[in-house]
């Protein structure tokens, strides 16, 4: 992801630069994904727009979340990847906003929408372990030398993957596991 924090990011034009620089590095076709904004903390005072968005990445599809992970902003080619159309008619639970005074989507997404979840390929797996090197390191550059994977849907393929991790020396951390409650009889039995 590309960290989008308050530190890194003063102003939408900020955070335009940074989808740029890493719509360069990656590969056609490929997603940017972006995270940690805080709307708040933008000169603008507002979360930017998929129109913003298509300014800093037109040819590739990008998705930005919000720190607290219950937003998130898609530009004009996620948006149609994830069967988002301009206009408001079908939208579910007002979870996906319009421009106001108007039905145009502006590429605001709230809460957990399924159609965004689906459409979302998942990290490579160069993705996920260069993630996890870098991770790591921030983690005992900040003396954090224990870390907890708690979530409920953690399955025993999930605990194999972060076991792989450790034992090859990925993840210098203490990883304590709980698994999932959907994964119980799979852990019961292993």
């Amino acid at each position: 992801y590309v960290d989008c924090s308050p530190g890194k990011v003063h102003q939408i034009s900020d955070l335009q630069r940074l989808l740029q620089i890493k719509a360069q590095e990656i590969n056609s076709g490929q997603w940017i994904r972006a995270a940690n904004y805080v709307a708040s903390s933008l000169n603008e005072k507002r979360p930017p727009n998929r129109w913003e968005l298509d300014k800093a990445a037109p040819a590739r599809p990008v998705i930005l979340v919000e720190r607290s992970g219950q937003h998130c902003v898609l530009n004009s080619i996620a948006m149609n990847i994830c069967g988002i159309t301009d206009t408001a008619s079908g939208k579910s639970s007002g979870s996906i906003h319009c421009v106001p005074v108007s039905d145009i989507s502006n590429g605001i997404v709230s809460g957990n929408n399924q159609a965004v979840a689906a459409k979302i390929p998942s990290l490579s797996e160069a993705e996920l372990e260069s993630g996890i090197k870098q991770i790591s390191k921030i983690f005992l550059s900040r003396g954090i030398t224990s870390i907890q994977d708690t979530s409920w849907t953690n399955s025993l393929q999930h605990w194999l993957r972060m076991k792989d991790f450790k034992d090859r020396g990925l993840l210098s951390p203490r990883l304590n596991f709980f698994p999932g409650i959907d994964a119980l009889d799979q852990f019961s039995q292993e």
